[in-house]
């Protein structure tokens, strides 16, 4: 961590300590309160560097399992401590401000939910592992991701926990089955009942 997005990080969470402590005196609740990070000291790399540094190490996919379903439920374990309500609390003040400062929209949009490129190794060692088709690594990547984030982020949003029965639902349910089903190169996907969806 360089020194800059050390200062910007400390002075972040100084300034979150500040509001949740005056959201409790005045009854609220911290996590009801969003924080606008407006800079003009910071730009939107030194800010994109400090959510880097905040996030490292939360989610990997380094571990390998020895399957797919192993992988993705590794995955989504790690999740609830890379959501942290402090993180959740960050990104949403940023994307407040992503709104209207599309150097920031850029330098920060591949930096919510859960990253593409933790789902590429994932999905690489399952097509070795002959669990997935030979030759659509990014496809498959790219539908985890999607697959995988849009629920979490969903789940988040509407406050409920990320707890052991969702992330069996999320891998089971719904990510394990489009990624078996994905047909390359014919741009649908088949659903359960062998139909084409969409």
């Amino acid at each position: 961590m360089t020194t800059d997005t050390a200062y910007l990080a400390a002075n972040w969470a100084l300034i979150r300590r500040r509001v949740d402590d005056a959201c409790r005196e005045a009854g609220r609740d911290p996590a009801s309160v969003d924080i606008l990070p407006v800079s003009k000291t910071f730009g939107p790399e030194l800010v994109r560097a400090a959510v880097d540094d905040y996030a490292a190490g939360r989610l990997t996919a380094e571990a390998d399992t020895g399957s797919l379903r192993g992988d993705l439920m590794a995955v989504m374990d790690a999740v609830t401590g890379h959501l942290t309500p402090e993180f959740v609390a960050m990104m949403s003040g940023l994307v407040h401000a992503m709104r209207t400062d599309s150097e920031l929209a850029a330098a920060l949009r591949p930096r919510l939910g859960v990253g593409h490129a933790v789902a590429v190794p994932i999905i690489r060692r399952a097509v070795q592992r002959g669990e997935l088709p030979v030759g659509a690594d990014a496809e498959l990547a790219g539908l985890a991701h999607e697959v995988i984030e849009a629920h979490v982020l969903r789940r988040v949003a509407d406050g409920a926990s990320l707890n052991e029965e969702f992330a069996r639902h999320v891998v089971d349910d719904l990510a394990i089955p489009v990624l078996t089903a994905y047909q390359k190169g014919k741009g649908h996907i088949t659903g359960v009942a062998g139909q084409a969806d969409g």
